[in-house]
């Protein structure tokens, strides 16, 4: 169910999440091509360069890695890395379970640590962007184009965009990478540490679990999905760290934003404790609750302060602009009164 719209070019303040993300104002780039070009992206506000832009269409973390016709080299190289992790699927009897828990905890912690700490500068100096628009030779910038090229399609013209646009489509390479093994990886540590049962009792109690644990599941992969289709790609891999976003479309908000405060990071990892009783392992059920506890001090100290500073920022701008319109109008009322008394033969008192 679709709820709420809003026709301002300037984004409102948005609820933060995706694994990923935020609620953006955005409609969602995976839409229509129709949809898609009404997409124009700004770098006006505490960027590098103050420019306005088309954006081009990108694509889901699903439609890059599963469709092979979509494959650029990094889209093959985080298929490698997955496939490697799969792989260890056919050792799970001979590997042990700290092998499956750490494999686990470096994505989780690549995720909210490494990319923590890289977003959090981003937001604060924009390094990322710095580096790439003044800091590369001309070995690295030619190597950087091929690697965006060859993910974003032969359409894409680096020279043609500005740094900040750029600086995003080498970062969501990163953060695809991170982000599709940091779920790969649990699901695989779920295999391991799922207990087999070895009586009629386990077999009733594994049964029993099975319905808390799929509706678990269920209302996970929903609310994900729902937050997906509101939030787009461009939430998703946090653009508004390097850009911002502004459509002539309709904005519509999904109601999974109005139920939960930030679904992908509260009730989105629903999923983790299914698993857990799925699996009735205390193990897995510890590992889960640190892997979002650290989701969560994600959000409270990279994204959170974030959405403060600009789009806080750009609310203040506005309430300003609003205040000076209607200090300009009570003052032309007062004029246009004083004009009309003195018109009629009266005196101001």
């Amino acid at each position: 169910m679709e709820t709420g719209s809003s026709t301002s070019t300037v984004p409102p303040p948005p609820q933060l999440d995706r694994d990923g993300s935020r609620v953006s104002s955005v409609p969602s780039q995976s839409s229509s091509a129709d949809q898609h070009r009404n997409i124009s992206g700004s770098t006006g506000y505490g960027t590098v360069t103050q420019q306005r832009f088309t954006v081009p269409q990108t694509l889901s973390m699903a439609d890059a890695l599963l469709k092979p016709s979509n494959w650029g080299l990094a889209e093959i190289f985080v298929n490698v890395v997955m496939l490697f992790h799969v792989c260890t699927l056919f050792l799970i009897h001979k590997l042990p379970a700290w092998f499956y828990i750490t494999q686990f905890l470096f994505w989780r912690f690549s995720y909210n640590l490494f990319l923590g700490l890289v977003l959090h500068k981003q937001s604060h100096t924009n390094f990322i962007t710095h580096h790439i628009s003044s800091n590369l030779s001309h070995a690295s910038q030619t190597l950087l184009k091929s690697l965006a090229k060859s993910s974003m399609g032969t359409a894409y013209a680096w020279r043609s965009l500005p740094p900040e646009f750029n600086a995003w489509v080498l970062f969501r390479m990163l953060a695809m990478l991170i982000l599709a093994n940091d779920g790969l990886t649990y699901f695989i540590m779920f295999a391991k540490l799922f207990t087999i049962p070895s009586s009629t009792a386990d077999f009733l109690v594994l049964f029993l679990s099975s319905f808390p644990a799929a509706a678990l599941a269920w209302f996970s992969l929903w609310s994900k999905t729902a937050a997906h289709r509101t939030v787009g790609d461009y939430a998703w891999y946090w653009g508004d760290f390097f850009f911002m976003i502004e459509s002539d479309d309709e904005l519509v908000f999904d109601g999974v934003f109005e139920m939960f405060p930030h679904p992908m990071y509260t009730v989105g990892y629903a999923a983790y404790y299914g698993a857990s009783c799925f699996a009735r392992s205390s193990t897995l059920l510890v590992v889960s609750l640190v892997a979002h506890l650290a989701q969560i001090l994600f959000l409270v100290y990279v994204e959170e302060p974030h959405i403060q500073k600009v789009y806080g920022g750009l609310a203040r701008e506005e309430e300003e602009e609003g205040e000076q319109e209607n200090d300009i109008g009570a003052s032309r009322d007062r004029e246009r009164a004083s004009h009309a008394r003195e018109s009629m033969g009266l005196k101001n008192v």
